[in-house]
């Protein structure tokens, strides 16, 4: 049974690669010909990534559906690879691999990509340039979360741009050092959990 789980565990490893090798491909080779190495992958690959693929897992102009799929392998992979290294499988450590695939795949790439934004709007505030313009007057994910931030701290003005920028960075930063301890702590607590 271990060997079969160990098996499995290497399979969906391949199969992972695999997604991730079509989703940069994608990037420079978005509509692939009959018969081309793209062509197959994505035969082989896209039938799983299409299960993820609806409306609510966009955020402006990124697709989040690739990390869910691949968050979800990933966790299956380390359940069927944990049980292949220690003989055993658990409640525990299944809860354990959940939250921490949730923290990998979602919330922290959230978090980082939010924080590179607003680094690129602080800069942008600062500098007279096409570039500046371009990023102040890209609509964002960030968006929404900006208007409530401002009607929080400035419900009877309008604030400069470079503050309500800053003050979503810093509580990006908080959330995201935060949030890492949460998860970390959840999982570690998860552990614990007797079945």
């Amino acid at each position: 049974m271990v060997q079969i789980a160990d098996f499995i565990s290497k399979l969906l490893s391949v199969y992972s690669l695999l997604i991730w090798v079509r989703i940069f491909m994608s990037w420079f080779i978005p509509y692939s010909r009959p018969g081309s190495v793209s062509f197959y992958l994505s035969s082989i690959v896209d039938p799983y990534l299409n299960l993820f693929r609806s409306r609510r897992m966009r955020l402006g102009f990124l697709d989040f559906s690739p990390l869910v799929a691949i968050g979800l392998l990933a966790v299956v992979q380390a359940v069927f690879s944990t049980y292949a290294q220690l003989g055993v499988m658990s409640l525990a450590i299944i809860c354990y691999l959940f939250i921490s695939a949730i923290w990998s795949y979602a919330v922290s790439i959230f978090l980082i990509l939010a924080i590179i934004l607003l680094v690129m709007k602080m800069i942008a505030c600062f500098t007279n340039s096409s570039f500046s313009y371009g990023i102040n007057s890209m609509p964002s994910f960030l968006d929404p979360i900006e208007k409530k931030i401002n009607r929080i701290f400035f419900p009877h003005s309008i604030p400069k741009r470079w503050v309500s920028t800053l003050i979503m960075l810093v509580i990006m930063i908080i959330l995201y050092f935060g949030l890492r301890y949460a998860f970390a702590f959840l999982a570690t607590a998860a552990l614990s959990i007797p079945i």
